[in-house]
């Protein structure tokens, strides 16, 4: 495994373990939602999707006991095939190393432990290995799809006019002075689109048909202004960009898609509540009208890059009954909801607790965290085979992995070489962070035939002396965090004698 494919595995990682704890917060949404229904604010329940956007913005957050990860098993459980065998349980030569070391491996670099399943069997280690590569290409395609559509957008647009009729340009006035919009926005006239849509952040452009200009309904044009002018105010192309940018980094997971949906559903709803905030009661059912009419031409509207109107009818049939349910106090946020987005932010937007080696060894660590351990009273039984010093040469999932023909892991391997000293003694494990004395045996270290066993990780890993091609080596497991904490078949390390 070169670099490069070690930077993809790790960012791959990463996201995929973001996306799972952003589903946590999705699902969570989406049944709260379910529960309150009508009995949640319009803008609560647009709030609630922003916390799932922080969440898949920050990668790296900190820990929390308060954290609803520490309650949701699957999130924890990860499984680091790309790199699992960078991870030792054994006890650090300084106290340095012994106050840093984390027991529970959280370095960003793990998968699911359902993903590992799929690993024993070649085909399940295929598909895996091209998961990463695949994720890359996904991104890639949206970014060109999205990026040429969008040129190909504003080159359609680069040349259209500015609106010049004095009546529409004094009605425009007239709602932003009553929105209370000082930002400089054009309005631009387009045969492009059906219906008027707002595109640009730094430079925002509200796009009119030239079929509305000709017809020249003030009273539906005012809508339509106070409407996109909602955009404006509210910041949504910012948050659409970002959006959709989210969704094509993380476009293997369909929940995010239709999280994602349902905010820009949310989203309309809210812009269509705060327009109608600077109407009179009697303006409301007229507005209703005015959003039918616009349905009825939209369809004939490509998909552009800009917030605009949609022809989906059950979107429309839902934008009439909240217009018809309008109430003037349904956009505000009440100390409860502000409370409650606080809240929910503190406990999502926070990583689960991890524990350290450190506290560990001084006796602080809980019997929660280590989870599987093994048989360690196993008497000793001499094994002259094992006996001397093995350097490894390999790591692999499965013994049948390993050829004499290929390497399986091209990195440089953690764990250095063991040695077996007679009497089932044996010193700390050479690792790539250590360099130990080999004739100073190490009193928690021990071995049996069969058996290299550890007592403070309370585990005994098995190994495998197998002669190939006329060499001996041994196929040792190797018991990390992974197997100890979340219980995941652990790795092998292959070994060649020295002496």
């Amino acid at each position: 495994m070169n670099l490069g494919e070690l930077i993809l595995y790790s960012f791959f990682n990463v996201m995929l373990s973001v996306s799972l704890k952003a589903s946590v917060i999705g699902v969570f949404i989406l049944v709260l939602r379910s529960i309150l229904k009508d009995k949640m604010s319009l803008k609560f329940k647009y709030a609630l999707w922003l916390v799932l956007i922080l969440r898949l913005l920050l990668p790296i957050t900190p820990q929390s006991k308060f954290s609803i990860y520490n309650f949701t098993q699957f999130t924890n459980q990860y499984t680091h095939l790309y790199s699992a065998q960078n991870t030792s349980l054994d006890i650090p030569t300084s106290s340095k190393d012994n106050s840093n070391m984390n027991m529970t491996a959280q370095n960003n670099t793990y998968i699911t432990e359902a993903l590992s399943n799929s690993y024993n069997n070649s085909s399940g280690k295929h598909i895996l290995n091209l998961m990463p590569m695949l994720w890359l290409i996904g991104i890639i395609g949206g970014l060109l799809f999205g990026g040429l559509l969008y040129i190909k957008f504003l080159y359609s647009i680069k040349k259209c006019p500015k609106v010049n009729n004095r009546k529409i340009l004094n009605l425009f006035e007239e709602c932003k002075e009553l929105m209370d919009i000082h930002k400089k926005v054009m309005l631009v006239q387009t045969d492009t689109i059906a219906t008027p849509a707002l595109t640009g952040y730094m430079r925002p452009k509200i796009l009119v048909p030239s079929s509305m200009m000709e017809d020249c309904n003030i009273t539906h044009m005012k809508y339509a202004l106070l409407h996109e002018l909602a955009h404006v105010k509210r910041k949504d192309i910012l948050i659409n960009n970002v959006s959709y940018f989210l969704s094509i980094v993380y476009w293997m997971n369909p929940l995010l898609w239709f999280c994602f949906n349902k905010m820009r559903d949310d989203r309309e709803l809210c812009c269509d509540s705060l327009a109608l905030s600077y109407l009179s009661d009697e303006e409301v059912k007229s507005y209703g009208r005015a959003i039918i009419k616009m349905a009825e031409v939209s369809s004939k509207t490509a998909w552009i890059p800009a917030s605009g109107f949609t022809s989906n009818k059950y979107k429309i049939t839902r934008r009439i009954e909240n217009i018809k349910l309008y109430d003037r106090y349904s956009y505000r946020l009440s100390i409860l909801s502000v409370s409650a987005i606080l809240i929910l932010s503190f406990v999502s937007l926070t990583n689960s607790k991890a524990e350290t080696i450190g506290s560990y060894l001084k006796g602080n660590s809980n019997a929660a965290l280590i989870k599987y351990t093994d048989n360690t009273n196993i008497p000793f039984v001499n094994d002259e085979e094992a006996l001397g010093k093995w350097k490894s040469i390999d790591f692999v999932y499965d013994i049948d992995n390993f050829s004499t023909k290929y390497v399986n892991y091209e990195g440089n391997l953690f764990l250095k070489s063991i040695v077996l000293l007679p009497d089932g003694k044996m010193p700390q494990m050479n690792t790539e962070d250590s360099k130990v004395n080999e004739e100073k045996t190490a009193n928690w270290m021990k071995w049996s035939k069969g058996y290299v066993i550890n007592n403070i990780s309370k585990t005994a890993s098995k190994y495998i002396i197998k002669e190939i091609d006329g060499t001996k080596y041994m196929f040792l497991e190797w018991k990390n965090g992974d197997y100890t904490i979340r219980g995941v078949k652990p790795f092998y390390y292959v070994f060649k004698k020295v002496f």
